[in-house]
């Protein structure tokens, strides 16, 4: 939530949470012409591995950012996305929300009732015609979001297909006259270095009336941590 729209919301109900408080990494693309322009925003170190990433890929063959647009393309890109993402964090704490079949009829109802791609899109990054990585962007008129990935495994270490992808992505936003790339919330390396803007936060505020079970269940939230941190200190202190 912003500033603006926490402040508003608070002038009607006092009682309020952060149920999450996370960086956000956004690139302003305002007078940027390319992915070119874009780079000379970036570290030095970010932007010798994005050249010599795209460097070893031509050296393998023809690279390409391919757009789903069909159906059966739409289709087949979440299926692989599903398949690599479930591999990759379904065993995780939080898991993958493709293993849950309304998170992905969600996504899939959305990507085919948005014909002309104005909202949301699926992209592939291909190296003759075999796919490397995805990404799911939402989008509108000036700004793109970046949602997922799902990237193959790679075996040379050297090749950094992501900030590839995203290197690809950012100039098809500029082509497409976006002024904003956001990587959204959370913290990851790459995001930062591939950001040109501040770090900002975004937080999840949850609102609340005062009755009893809302202010009940804040004071069993408020012991509920202090016992956590008294736990955290004990096992600090044991070790």
């Amino acid at each position: 939530a912003t500033e603006n729209t926490v402040n508003k919301f608070s002038e009607v109900l006092e009682f309020k949470r952060v149920d999450i408080c996370s960086p956000d990494f956004v690139v302003n693309l305002i007078n940027i012409k390319d992915s070119d322009d874009y780079l000379k925003d970036l570290s030095k170190n970010t932007r010798s591995q994005i050249n010599r990433s795209l460097k070893l890929l031509t050296q393998q063959g023809s690279i390409e950012l391919k757009q789903a647009i069909t159906r059966t393309e739409k289709n087949l890109y979440l299926k692989e996305i599903s398949k690599i993402h479930i591999k990759k964090w379904g065993n995780t704490q939080f898991g993958s929300g493709f293993s849950n079949p309304i998170f992905t009829k969600f996504h899939s109802d959305n990507l085919h009732a948005d014909i002309e791609g104005e909202h949301c899109r699926l992209y592939s990054l291909n190296l003759d015609n075999k796919p490397l990585a995805y990404v799911y962007i939402i989008k509108n008129t000036e700004k793109w979001y970046f949602y997922l990935s799902a990237i193959k495994n790679n075996r040379d270490n050297k090749v950094k297909i992501g900030l590839v992808i995203h290197t690809l992505l950012i100039n098809e936003a500029i082509n497409n006259g976006a002024n904003c790339y956001s990587f959204l919330a959370g913290e990851a390396r790459y995001k930062r270095s591939m950001s040109n803007t501040p770090v900002s936060l975004q937080e999840l505020v949850c609102f609340y009336r005062p009755t009893a079970f809302p202010l009940c269940r804040e004071k069993l939230r408020a012991i509920k941590r202090q016992i956590l941190s008294l736990y955290s200190d004990f096992i600090k202190s044991s070790k």
